[in-house]
């Protein structure tokens, strides 16, 4: 039996696959072009600093659904996602303007801090280094699976899975990004779920599950249900990680303000309140979503606006019938995979912040 422990125990492995591609790549180009390397070696630090490396044990888990050992190639494709991940991040950190990440410097203000006599008369050039250096990152991930000893047919079908991964990834983040431009009378329960499909559910559990099921030879029922499975649960993850945004959570005290509401996210518990709102209300709420930053006092007014209507277990609710939507499709799975499959449901949606 595989228990959440022994999925984790592999972040190590999955650690030391992505600093040593990066360490061999910075050793590569200090022969030719030493500035380049430097760079790399920021990214080096900015990739294995933190993270829980989930993306990466989810390729893994769908591995170990038809094997029963892990090969090193196996742990160089599960590394893709990490390498994935971090290029994702480079540029949504830019896109938000923020500063820090994984307890440190964004990847553009540690350049910032690098080349800081050119920064200060380039205020661009940290972020536009950052850009190339995202893109640089994407072609890591094409070289580590076209160099595993897979056959070329699996390495199609994971390269296939990994475009489609991109391609979806790339679309919620254009809906965040439209969906952030909006006023909040404006913001759907449709959108905020199929940006929830689209920028987290492929690529935190769909695609990773889906790939490691494709090394595996997995059948094309299973894979088609696990791909169903991992969407439902990704949807889940992220409107619970929007009810702990809200500042909800079941150890602490929901008088705290969660960071979502003095950044105006548009999540599903602020929504579930406005629809609920009174007209007067629904005016304070749509003024304040308008405004650049909500203060202390805006924050608290518009939490005690969701506690009023339950935004919480409303949220709850909708939480519970895509977990139970996910859970589902694991019918087809017999005894040995639906505990790895229910071990992935623990390590996704059993966590505290």
């Amino acid at each position: 039996m595989v228990v959440a422990d022994d999925l984790l125990a592999y972040k190590s492995a999955i650690d030391s696959s992505v600093d040593e591609y990066l360490k061999n790549e910075n050793s590569l180009l200090n022969a030719y072009h030493k500035d380049i390397a430097d760079m790399v070696w920021v990214v080096d630090d900015f990739a294995t600093r933190g993270g829980k490396r989930l993306r990466a044990i989810f390729v893994i888990a769908g591995y170990l659904l038809n094997k029963k050992s892990i090969t090193k190639d196996v742990i160089k494709v599960a590394s893709i996602m990490e390498h994935f991940q971090n290029w994702m991040l480079i540029h949504d950190d830019i896109i938000d303007n923020s500063i820090q990440r994984r307890k440190g410097d964004t990847l553009h203000v540690a350049l910032k801090k690098k080349y800081s006599d050119i920064s200060e008369k380039i205020p661009q050039f940290p972020v536009n280094l950052s850009i190339v250096l995202g893109d640089v990152i994407e072609s890591y991930i094409l070289d580590i699976l076209t160099n595993t000893k897979f056959m070329d047919k699996k390495k199609l079908m994971i390269l296939s899975e990994y475009n489609r991964m991109l391609r979806y990834t790339g679309y919620g983040q254009l809906l965040d990004v439209l969906l952030s431009a909006e006023g909040i009378e404006e913001a759907t329960e449709e959108k905020i779920l199929k940006m929830m499909e689209y920028k987290t559910a492929y690529y935190t559990v769909a695609i990773p599950l889906k790939m490691g099921g494709i090394l595996s030879e997995l059948s094309e029922p299973k894979l088609k249900a696990l791909e169903n499975f991992g969407i439902n649960l990704g949807i889940a993850f992220q409107i619970l990680d929007d009810l702990f945004g809200a500042g909800y959570n079941v150890n602490e005290s929901t008088d705290k303000i969660g960071n979502d509401i003095p950044e105006g996210k548009k999540t599903v518990p602020v929504l579930k309140a406005y629809n609920l709102a009174s007209d007067e209300e629904k005016k304070f709420l749509s003024d304040s979503y308008r405004l650049p930053a909500r203060d202390d006092e805006c924050s608290k007014k518009i939490k005690s606006i969701m506690d009023e209507y339950n935004a919480a277990e409303e949220t709850e609710k909708l939480y519970n019938e895509y977990r139970n939507k996910a859970v589902a499709y694991l019918d087809i799975f017999n005894k040995n995979e639906k505990e790895i499959l229910n071990e992935v449901v623990s390590i996704v949606l059993n966590r505290n912040y």
